[in-house]
């Protein structure tokens, strides 16, 4: 019997079975092994491991993790990723920081689940009673996030297209400074 066999002549046996195999076999055999192989390991790591491992992913990783699966997004959105990757490019980055004052989403930012749900809800004419939910918050706020960097990120191109092709205005600031009076 060939589970009375060594790994070493299971393998070898296995070798040599595979490879007389025709090319309808081996898209049989790779659909029942492949769900062997595949692993979620997130879905099995603890809560505070998932946020220490997702929150240093960039937002391209951050589209690629939304689309493998359900828990993986359920995942991305309890620990809103989305609007951590935009606050701490809001922090770092003075473009960001400065379109987000203008653009008024800054408001979305640096709050609380409640403070951003009710924003949220107030600029969708959504009602916020119906949002009451735990999960519910989470999706709304991972949507309007998860949505709201790729606006940022085309603004931003914009703003770069429109500079580089010297289509800007530029606007005279009245600077109410003492020193700026005397020059």
């Amino acid at each position: 019997e060939i589970l009375k066999w060594s790994e070493h002549e299971q393998l070898d046996f296995m070798d040599k079975i595979v490879h007389r195999l025709s090319h309808y076999q081996l898209g049989k055999v790779d659909t029942f092994i492949r769900p062997m192989l595949q692993r979620d390991f997130i879905s099995n790591l603890p809560a505070h491991l998932v946020e220490l491992i997702l929150f240093n992913v960039n937002a391209e990783s951050l589209k690629a993790c939304e689309d493998v699966s359900i828990s993986w997004r359920c995942a991305l959105a309890r620990g809103q990723h989305w609007k951590k990757l935009v606050e701490k490019n809001v922090r770092s980055d003075t473009l960001w920081q400065g379109l987000s004052e203008k653009r008024h989403w800054d408001k979305f930012l640096n709050v609380s689940r409640e403070v951003a749900v009710r924003r949220i809800c107030e600029k969708f004419n959504y009602d916020v009673k119906v949002q009451r939910e735990k999960l519910e918050q989470l999706i709304l706020m991972h949507v309007f996030y998860s949505k709201l960097y790729p606006k940022i990120i085309r603004d931003i191109h914009n703003i770069d297209s429109n500079w580089k092709r010297g289509n800007y205005k530029m606007t005279r600031i009245n600077c109410q400074s003492e020193n700026s009076k005397d020059q």
